[in-house]
């Protein structure tokens, strides 16, 4: 995903940190396993699936623009979406 982005992003350490660092929580979910052992990675939880919620994840590599650039595509594929609109109070990037 990091090379998508014309080198500017730092390379990810490993899947998990790649899905810390994806747009929105909605979408941070990992799901590895076979039939008998399923394991479930999702660092903020999963109530925003069954809620259609869709929240920002702030860190270095998300900003506004990309975030509402990627809300505008879900909300023309999806209805009843709750939408957490980007807030620029967030300073712990």
């Amino acid at each position: 995903m990091h090379l998508w982005h014309n080198g500017n992003k730092a390379p990810y350490k490993n899947t998990e940190n790649a899905i810390e660092r994806w747009i929105a929580t909605v979408h941070a979910v990992g799901i590895s396993g076979n039939s008998g052992n399923i394991e479930i990675f999702a660092p903020y939880g999963l109530e925003d699936i069954f809620t259609k919620t869709i929240r920002p994840i702030y860190h270095v590599d998300n900003n506004r623009i990309l975030y509402e650039n990627k809300v505008a595509r879900w909300q023309e594929r999806f209805s009843n979406l709750k939408i957490i609109e980007w807030s620029d109070e967030i300073k712990n990037l």
